[in-house]
């Protein structure tokens, strides 16, 4: 499997989002997604 964003070897495949990324682009989306959620629900 390989990464969405680089084409690299994929350390992750997340089927419910249909995606598959690398470790440097996982960390990066992980970041992301959970600065969203915060923002989103008000958490602090």
């Amino acid at each position: 499997m390989r990464c969405r964003k680089c084409g690299q070897k994929a350390v992750i495949n997340m089927r419910h989002h249909k995606l598959a990324l690398c470790k440097e682009h996982y960390l990066e989306w992980f970041v992301a997604q959970t600065e969203r959620f915060i923002k989103k629900y008000r958490m602090f």
